[in-house]
């Protein structure tokens, strides 16, 4: 799974996660989101146990930022640690892949722009968001 050009990979994961979690009746255990996602797109096995270097099962991390922007757009209820639940405005919502790469976008400017203010010196946004620990 190599980075598309200008965006994190993690990007095309997000549409599919919120189909998952409409599919487990809108919330569910982290392991059965990451199976529907791979089942959903024929993901082999050998693309869903590869590692990054910090030796994190890569899929399961991209899926896992995906989680994350959709926490800080209210999409997904982060209160539950290991339970990801959609919220009422998830349940409602189908992006595309542009629109996902859109809410990235915000995200990581609404972070850059915070933590330009606890540095006091503004951080350059990577043209391409790092999704590896």
């Amino acid at each position: 799974m190599a980075k598309t050009t200008g965006h994190a990979e993690f990007i095309r994961w997000i549409p599919l996660l919120l189909d998952a979690l409409r599919k487990l009746g809108g919330s569910g255990e982290a392991r059965d989101t990451y199976d529907l996602i791979a089942e959903a797109v024929k993901l082999p096995v050998e693309e869903r146990e590869r590692r990054n270097k910090s030796g994190n099962v890569r899929f399961q991390n991209q899926v896992q930022w995906a989680r994350q922007y959709l926490v800080w757009a209210g999409l997904i209820d982060g209160s539950r640690r290991g339970i990801w639940t959609l919220t009422p405005d998830g349940v409602k919502a189908h992006l595309t892949e542009e629109q996902s790469r859109q809410l990235v976008q915000r995200w990581v400017k609404i972070h850059a722009g915070t933590r330009g203010e606890r540095v006091k010196q503004p951080e350059a946004i990577p043209a391409n968001t790092e999704t590896e620990n």
